[in-house]
């Protein structure tokens, strides 16, 4: 089982350790410490908590419904539910199904994870080693490792391939993992092992899976991300090197333009929402890129002269200023959000780190530092003022 971080990076932690008191840091330090002491407190977060019954009438399953798909008002029954791209459905953001509870447990679980390295306190790693058993190891509440469930449809299907979109975040819950690691007992981290070795082979084998790998947007690239950082983890470099390639080979060209633009997440109602979402995927397939040899970040396809990632993010970057001049649709503003938002924010953080200081970046950051000051992506990613500075 691998031991160092995948996702993060234990020489940005560190750095960020370093400078706690930094003004720039501080922010976002007492804001995860409050975080993480507020789910000292919390319930335990499981699949078997649901209200309502996946198909399977096996409450371990996992089940969503999708999240922009309403009842048909010009049937009695409203069946089959129609799309409307952008507008979340209520019912698919509450607690009778599990995507909601999977986000909030990833983010509590982060938050007690990051408190324990940063603060070095032993309660907040004890915290979260509890909920890692609760929705992984423990027979009366743990999640079966697969998503047959995911993102249904009613009256057209009860899982699609697409709510594997769901689980994107296991990558940082296996960053946890890693940083809880003389906290769990050998006996928990075997457990962990079989649990994600398990999803591992339901990811690559099964028809909701395959299906997902098909996906030529986000869900691909999120897809590739999820297979690449659960096979790093198990020691299956070789897995994760075919899905790294196979991102810069049979993707970028696809999903990309030669200037950067996403064709593909553009014409979404959120469309800046999506561009920087995709975005959040191909850092984290860079980064494994990074671990395993393969140069996702500098990869041009077009020869331009410039790294098609590289393009893409100084591009989005540009409108951080000036929102209101982003061309394209997006329900929901363009904003330089954090990670926890599905954002902006780290993308332009790991680009900064990678590809150094350029003006749109740093413009883009200077904005987050107002906007977003409390951001723990700043201490992920640490930056310093000189940095920002335009």
């Amino acid at each position: 089982m691998k031991k160092s971080l995948i996702t993060w990076s234990e020489s940005n932690l560190s750095a960020a350790k370093a400078r706690l008191t930094d003004p720039l840091l501080n922010p976002a330090y007492k804001s995860l410490i409050n975080a993480a002491d507020q789910a000292l407190d919390c319930r335990p977060f499981s699949v078997t908590h649901k209200s309502t019954l996946p198909p399977s009438g096996d409450k371990h399953d996992y089940l969503s419904i999708a999240p922009y798909w309403w009842p048909d008002p010009s049937k009695p029954d409203g069946l089959p539910y129609i799309n409307r791209d952008g507008e979340f459905n209520p019912a698919s953001r509450d607690s009778r199904t599990d995507s909601v509870r999977f986000k909030e447990f990833t983010s509590v679980l982060e938050s007690l994870s990051l408190a324990y390295y940063f603060s070095d306190e032993a309660k907040y790693a004890e915290k979260a080693a509890s909920l890692l058993n609760v929705w992984f190891l423990d027979t009366e509440t743990l999640m079966h490792p697969h998503l047959e469930y995911g993102q249904g449809i009613a009256g057209v299907t009860t899982g699609r391939g697409i709510g594997l979109i769901d689980t994107r975040n296991l990558t940082t819950i296996i960053d946890t993992i890693i940083l809880l690691d003389h906290v769990l007992s050998e006996e928990q981290l075997q457990g962990l092992h079989n649990w994600f070795d398990q999803f591992l082979h339901w990811l690559t084998t099964s028809k909701n899976g395959v299906e997902e790998k098909r996906q030529m947007n986000n869900h691909g690239t999120f897809y590739d991300s999820q297979v690449a950082s659960i096979a790093i983890f198990l020691g299956k470099d070789d897995l994760a090197q075919v899905h790294i390639r196979d991102t810069m080979t049979n993707r970028l060209t696809v999903q990309f333009d030669a200037d950067g633009k996403q064709p593909k997440e553009l014409h979404r109602t959120r469309s800046f929402h999506y561009s920087a979402f995709n975005l959040t995927a191909y850092a984290r397939l860079a980064k494994y890129g990074q671990l395993l040899g393969v140069d996702l970040w500098h990869a041009d396809p077009f020869n331009t002269g410039t790294s098609t990632l590289k393009k893409a993010i100084t591009w989005l970057a540009t409108y951080i200023p000036k929102p209101e001049s982003w061309p394209y649709p997006e329900l929901t503003g363009v904003h330089v959000l954090p990670l926890a938002q599905d954002g902006a924010l780290p993308v332009f953080l790991q680009a900064f780190l990678e590809f150094g200081k350029c003006p749109q970046l740093s413009t883009a950051l200077r904005v987050a530092i107002h906007e977003v000051p409390e951001a723990r992506d700043w201490l992920l990613w640490p930056v310093t003022e000189d940095d920002v500075s335009v």
